[in-house]
């Protein structure tokens, strides 16, 4: 085979190699955002727990020291309840929908990377029985 078509392929395997590595590179952005995406609900949940746990433990102190009973403030516990239901069914729902995404992305990269791979393989065959011939 002739040194310009050996060339050739050199630089499209060459290429092919840049392409692999610009998808790893994107697909670590990625999983980043996700990465951060996850945190972020996390803490968002976390924070209303604690909000949550010192209006209960203001409220307990006040009826305390004010000599109500538990039930003068019942109304408020429920409530109070009801808001942690609702914010861990948003924080599951959300969470679900996140890991959906990133396995979409996983299923996505994982495939295109096997083209990749593929491709690289076939060049590199090529190219070592254009360098025999």
């Amino acid at each position: 085979m002739e040194q310009r078509s050996v060339d050739n392929l050199y630089q499209q395997i060459r290429r092919k190699e840049e392409e692999y590595n610009e998808l790893e590179s994107a697909y670590r952005m990625q999983k980043k955002v996700f990465e951060a995406k996850h945190e972020e609900i996390f803490d968002r949940k976390f924070q209303l727990a604690r909000i949550a746990d010192d209006e209960a433990g203001k409220l307990n102190a006040f009826l305390y020291k004010t000599n109500h009973s538990y039930h003068d403030g019942e109304r408020f516990f429920q409530s109070l309840q009801q808001l942690m239901d609702q914010s861990d069914s948003a924080f599951r729902k959300r969470s679900s929908t996140l890991e959906m995404e990133e396995e979409k992305l996983d299923r996505a990269y994982r495939k295109e990377r096997a083209a990749l791979e593929e491709e690289v393989n076939k060049l590199r065959r090529e190219y070592v029985n254009a360098n025999y011939e």
